[in-house]
């Protein structure tokens, strides 16, 4: 299988693809001495700018600049609008901690300095050190791979401590004319401006996996892992704005502030790390793909190592848990609140009522639809190892099942 080993931080990391792994389930892999040195390509490549052409992106990093300044695919369309800020570049505000007081802009753009070039079968990795006022050098990694969609962007950094009025961004500054920005919220997702309330905020917007930046041509979706805050088109703290104005399509990722007087510490210092995945995307938007894209990034395999000759009855792979229909998420596999049994609760993604069946390992004995508290409501249809789900357009199905 494709594998590759290189060092990390001083330490070997071995990288290969993990390929047909099942939902819900798992897949046993052996690890052995490599009878030959393993494919890598570890090199720093300087200081000026750089163009890395790899899975068929062609992405130019400038330190100078700190951070990419162009992002084209095969057919040459830029992603980027460079013009006020790059790719990845983080951004340091010292506006007024009062909300209500004059706005007083302090900003900081981050610099870089040499890039190191990783390159290998499974995936591609591009490392700039950069520098930025009240974040002190960090590490910013760009990351592709020819077997996953998409680009992934992480920020990594160990925080000084600062109890002056600081908000820290990461700038995505897509090039997407009379964008529309759709974000998820928990089991929806809205648009900006077209969605809201008079006088509801504008000003930032709490996220739950994903922010899709789009018009009726192409867009792209950028799923969130550790950061949640979103400011769209500019950096618009403080504006107080009643309506989104028009934009381009840049997006602001909301990394960390303490200008708040409530829930937020006054300090933030410590190692943080903050990950990003960018999925650009030809046509309209599409609600199910953005939101399976979202939740694949915040829910990665996970894995194990099993010590070597340890005897066990199952198979070297297996799921515990399918579902056929179409775009349903699983998000909940546990046990009840009171009473016997599974719960499983299922969710419509794409919007189309319909029909799923549930898949189990054993034979079911019982399964009855519930609450969202976990009250069972009616009996389900069960014929073997099938649960048929009834599940409403953009719902939630919960689900008690009984096996022996």
């Amino acid at each position: 299988m494709p594998q590759q080993l290189e060092p990390d931080i001083g330490v070997p990391l071995l990288t290969f693809l993990a390929d047909r792994v099942p939902p819900l389930g798992y897949r046993v892999y052996r690890l052995e001495p490599a009878l030959a040195e393993l494919p890598m390509s570890v090199t720093p490549v300087g200081t000026g700018e750089q163009t890395v052409e790899a899975a068929g992106w062609r992405v130019v990093l400038s330190p100078a600049a700190g951070g990419v300044t162009s992002l084209r695919e095969r057919d040459g369309r830029e992603w980027v609008d460079a013009s006020k800020h790059r790719l990845g570049q983080a951004v340091r505000d010292r506006g007024n901690r009062d909300p209500w007081g004059a706005k007083v802009e302090q900003r900081a753009l981050s610099t870089g300095r040499e890039v190191l070039l990783s390159t290998g079968p499974v995936e591609s990795r591009a490392r700039m050190i950069v520098e930025l006022p009240g974040l002190g050098q960090a590490g910013l990694r760009m990351s592709w791979s020819p077997y996953m969609p998409g680009l992934g962007v992480t920020l990594l950094a160990d925080k000084p401590r600062c109890l002056d009025p600081e908000t820290i961004f990461m700038a995505f500054p897509f090039k997407i004319p009379n964008a529309r920005y759709r974000y998820e919220l928990p089991l929806a997702v809205a648009e900006a401006n077209a969605d809201q309330l008079p006088n509801a905020c504008r000003d930032w917007y709490a996220v739950q996996h994903f922010v899709d930046i789009s018009n009726e041509e192409r867009g792209v979706t950028v799923a969130f892992r550790e950061a949640f805050l979103a400011e769209f088109g500019d950096i618009r703290t403080g504006q107080w704005l009643r309506e989104l104005p028009p934009s381009n399509g840049a997006l602001f990722a909301n990394l960390m502030n303490n200008l708040w007087f409530t829930n937020y510490k006054l300090d933030q210092e410590g190692p943080v790390s903050f990950r990003f995945a960018i999925l650009p995307h030809d046509g309209p938007y599409d609600r199910a793909k953005a939101i399976r894209f979202g939740f694949e990034q915040a829910n990665p395999l996970l894995t194990a190592v099993v010590p070597a000759g340890q005897k066990g009855t199952l198979p070297p792979t297996g799921s515990f848990l399918t579902v056929t229909g179409p775009d349903t998420a699983i998000l909940t596999v546990k046990q009840p609140e009171a009473g016997t049994g599974l719960i499983v609760r299922l969710y419509d993604v794409a919007g189309k009522a319909g029909e799923r069946v549930l898949h189990l390992p054993l034979p079911v004995k019982r399964a009855a639809r519930c609450s969202l508290v976990e009250v069972d409501e009616g009996e389900l249809a069960v014929t073997g190892t099938e649960v048929r789900v009834p599940l409403e357009a953009s719902g939630v199905a919960t689900v008690r099942v009984e096996m022996p």
